[in-house]
């Protein structure tokens, strides 16, 4: 197994020790949805910000006691405590206030997060809602909640996104490893659409939107404000935002979002205490705009609805009916999808809105006495949507159906009492079927390749149910391996993406609109694979084969013929897209649901710009970088500002078990790399070759983090790139993202020997320089084999040149003359923990080198920074040694599972590595 995988598990752990969990997990008495008054309230209007004209606006995410709608058994009224958006001074409201843009007008807005000061030790709890902290998390280790707010359907730069792992916590005390700036930049550069902004922090995401961190973003082009100027379309006051999202509630009218008792399979490692994330979520309350059951005094004219579903897990199939539990369906005309007018309006009897999902609609109420009432009703299943029988019934994927949702509850979302005489200043719009609203959508002609992807279902390292996405060439993957997906700027890519589930999922790229092109059946097997989890331990993944496809597509249906962003994607079919992917950088691809989203179904993908498949970078290029981007250099070399570069090192320490950065900040990363691809002195074989290991990792991940110079430029070097003969008889491997992996556990190897002249352990770093230096240089080919002792020597150069070619020859003698520079200061290096995590015992090694003895001091130290154990204290020779931790204090008692560091100290050199002991 990649042991980078290991390192990973930091970001899990670490949570729950710098945290008090003070939520019971026992479920408390909950409000009774089926006896709770409905249709009572009237429906929440969200305030609006007016951003059609240029500015900056301050938005902050905080907490507040809001007064929703609910009563307790005997009718008083209850709070309820969420979170908000709002501009900053004027107070927050869930749903937050829905911005109005113009198309092409940009706008800046700082998204501030003011949340209260949860998960910092000795703060009220870890969260308002209960933190599961053993899947994939966003992790700050100061402690605050990480948030980063997403323009769900925005063509949005890569650093304005919102990218999940691009979270800050309170005042940007700490920021992800994506985290670029402070001020997001929406260009508004695409046509009229009903958007919206939601929360998107790694692992955190349904619990923050649950919270309430979600509102509209209403963007307005030329030609929809003239088909409302002209009275085509419905405006002004008979224009409303609909958000549905459904809830639970504790009987004191506080949030409740269950967290145990999930489903598990045996044979998997016992599940920690605590809250645990649930496959879904389907709760018993429908909220319209915050408020439960809603009404919406109308009068007898056409209205807009921007509908939108933002639940977490709930499908719902909407009627307009004239009758709360029967009567006659009403016609909805749809004029919109997610991202844009329909050139037609479609007419409905009803809808099918998965997560993540918005419709336009217009609904006529024209005509209707004064005292008539209209129903918004739900006839979505109450679990897994899995599609519709032919007969029009919920599909229970097995040939029977589903029982549609509870009429008495979540059946029933919003009522329409038609109570106010018609105003006659404003006209009733004059769209119907055959309005044009807009010029027909040109087909998207197919430039790029066609990507195979696949949704998968597969269990994590406990038993319980993961979700999963991958390719149908290479299985499953988690969010955390390498990328597979690199589509180049411009190109119109069609991806066909293959549902190897039970159940249907709404799927949602980033930046792009997408054109749906068809649907159809197929039959497979899924073989079970290991599949590695964040932590280092293994669940189960899984390849699609046997493909073999129905003969069957069907086009999209008649409303979804427009620009999507989200589509519906059926257990059993390959979903076709297309999509121009139109701006460069990282973006991500992902199931909507939320609960899917946080347990590991969504990946990242990376828009590169042509001409730069392998664009690598060479040593003396990051060893500029590395040692003056900090120093902001005048001379024009410096191609990144210093907080890209400590963001590529703490992407190059979490792909690397070698390069052991956990303990340091960003500037004192910066300083190890530079010491890395910068050494004093000579330079022997093995700072070479981890030099040149060092060079290699940056070009991967500056170009999986998809930022490019200050002149423009990309750096680049794909994991799918094909590597040539040299790489493949070193290591046996074809790719770079086959390589990374091998070098690391080589070099982790090579670190446990002491012998710096062995004529075996040389040979193996000059492989690794041999074949890394002719890709830091563009040039993965070119050598057939390599074998060291038929070399001669080049002493002009104290490492590896190439020219024509090919290597040019290189000895053992020359490569022993390069060690001959031992330092004169002793100093330690302190090679990786086996195993960590561990449970028993961790074996601790660390070499002495120069030539002097000088006393070294080993301890053990718990997160809180007392000391747990003191496991050497004494004289050292200079060479490798090993120490022994069995997981007990100095008085013989076992400790409990979680972080520690241990510390070594050699002479005047201290270093701090940490530990995940686990029970």
């Amino acid at each position: 197994m990649n042991p980078r995988f290991a390192r990973i598990a930091f970001v899990a752990s670490l949570l729950v020790l710098t945290s008090t969990i003070s939520l019971a997990l026992a479920t408390p008495p909950l409000l009774d949805a089926t006896g709770h008054p409905k249709f009572v309230n009237p429906l929440p209007i969200p305030g609006r910000i007016d951003a059609t004209a240029p500015g900056s606006f301050e938005m902050e995410m905080a907490e507040t006691e809001q007064q929703l709608g609910l009563v307790d058994p005997t009718g008083q009224p209850l709070t309820t405590t969420v979170w908000g958006y709002g501009l900053v001074g004027d107070g927050v409201t869930y749903p937050g206030p829905s911005f109005v843009a113009s198309k092409e007008v940009p706008i800046t807005i700082t998204w501030h997060n003011n949340l209260p000061d949860y998960n910092f030790p000795g703060g009220p709890a870890p969260h308002l809602l209960p933190v599961d902290p053993n899947i994939h998390i966003a992790h700050p280790i100061l402690g605050g909640i990480p948030t980063v707010t997403h323009l769900h359907g925005g063509h949005t730069e890569s650093a304005s996104d919102g990218l999940p792992e691009a979270w800050f916590t309170q005042d940007f005390a700490e920021t992800g490893p994506f985290w670029i700036k402070a001020d997001y930049t929406y260009d508004n550069d695409q046509e009229a659409a009903t958007l919206w902004y939601h929360d998107h922090a790694l692992g955190v995401t349904r619990l923050n939107v649950y919270a309430g961190l979600a509102g509209f973003y209403l963007l307005r082009d030329a030609n929809e404000i003239s088909l409302s100027t002209m009275n085509v379309l419905p405006h002004g006051p008979y224009e409303i935002e609909v958000a549905v999202q459904d809830r639970m509630f504790a009987e004191d009218g506080s949030l409740f979002y269950p967290s145990e008792d999930p489903e598990i399979e045996p044979g998997f490692p016992p599940l920690p205490d605590g809250p645990s994330i649930l496959p879904e979520f389907f709760g018993d309350f429908i909220l319209v705009n915050g408020a439960p059951w809603p009404v919406l005094s109308l009068e007898p004219r056409k209205y807009r609805l921007r509908l939108l579903n933002g639940s977490d897990s709930r499908f719902y199939v909407f009627e307009i009916r004239d009758d709360m539990m029967g009567g006659t369906a009403r016609t909805l005309l749809q004029i919109g999808t997610d991202v844009g007018l329909l050139p037609f309006p479609v007419s409905l009897d009803r809808l099918l809105l998965g997560p993540g999902e918005r419709a336009d609609l217009v609904v006529d109420f024209s005509g209707s006495p004064l005292g008539a009432e209209f129903y918004l009703r739900n006839f979505g299943p109450d679990d897994p949507f899995k599609g519709f029988n032919p007969d029009g019934s919920l599909s229970d994927g097995e040939g029977g159906a589903l029982d549609p949702a509870d009429p008495f509850t979540t059946g029933q979302v919003l009522k329409f009492a038609v109570n106010q005489p018609l105003d006659p200043e404003y006209p009733d719009a004059t769209v119907t079927v055959g309005t044009r609203l807009r010029d027909d959508i040109n087909a998207l002609m197919q430039t790029g390749p066609t990507r195979q992807l696949v949704l998968f279902e597969g269990l994590d390292g406990f038993g319980r149910l993961q979700p999963l996405l991958g390719t149908l060439a290479t299985g499953s993957k988690a969010w955390f391996e390498l990328l597979t997906e690199f589509p180049i700027l411009d190109d119109v890519e069609i991806w066909e993406i293959y549902n190897a589930t039970e159940d249907a999922h709404p799927i949602h790229l980033h930046l792009v609109a997408f054109q749906l092109l068809n649907r159809e059946s197929f039959v497979g097997s899924v073989e079970e694979e290991p599949q590695v989890q964040h932590d280092g331990g293994v669940g189960v993944g899984g390849i699609l084969e046997n493909v073999v496809l129905g003969g069957d597509p069907r086009g999209p249906e008649p409303n979804e013929e427009g620009w999507k962003d989200t589509a519906v994607m059926l257990p059993g079919e390959v979903t076709r897209v297309a999509a121009r992917f139109d701006r460069s950088g990282r973006y991500v691809w992902h199931c909507h649901i939320l609960s899917h989203e946080d347990h590991e179904m969504m990946r990242p993908y990376l828009v590169v710009e042509p001409g730069v498949a392998v664009c690598p970078r060479s040593a003396g290029f990051w060893k500029q970088q590395a040692c003056h981007a900090c120093e902001e250099a005048p001379n024009g070399r410096v191609k990144f500002a210093c907080d890209v570069i400590q963001t590529v090192t703490l992407e190059m320490d979490l792909k690397s078990d070698f390069l052991d950065w956990s303990s340091l900040e960003g500037p004192d990363r910066v300083e190890a790399m530079c010491a890395i691809v910068d050494p004093e002195g000579s330079i022997p074989h093995r700072n070479q070759a981890e030099r040149q290991f060092a060079t290699f990792l940056a070009n991967v991940c500056i170009g999986e983090l998809g930022i490019p110079t200050r002149n423009g430029d990309f750096v680049s070097l794909p994991p799918g790139a094909e590597l040539g003969p040299v790489c493949q008889v070193t290591f046996g491997v074809d790719t770079i993202g086959a390589l990374l992996p091998v070098v690391d556990e080589e070099l982790i190897d090579l670190a446990t020997y002491s012998e710096p002249f062995d004529e075996d352990v040389i040979g193996r770093y000059t492989a690794v320089i041999a074949c890394l230096d002719l890709i830091n240089n563009g040039h993965p080919e070119g050598v057939v084999g390599f074998d060291p002792e038929a070399c001669v020597a080049d002493g002009n150069d104290p490492g590896i040149a190439f020219g024509d070619s090919g290597l040019l020859p290189l000895t053992l003698e020359f490569l022993r003359s390069l060690s001959v520079g031992a330092p004169e200061v002793s100093s330690v290096d302190l090679y990786r923990p086996v195993p960590n995590p561990f449970s028993g015992s961790v074996r601790m090694a660390y070499a002495v080198e120069g030539i002097h003895a000088l006393p070294v001091e080993i301890v053990i130290f718990d997160v809180h920074g007392r000391r747990v154990r003191t496991l050497a204290n004494r004289t050292e020779e200079p060479g490798t040694h090993e120490v022994v931790w069995e997981g007990r204090d100095d008085a013989g008692n076992e400790t409990a599972a979680g972080i520690y560091f241990y510390r070594v100290a050699v002479g005047d050199q201290t270093v701090v590595r940490r530990l995940v002991h686990m029970r």
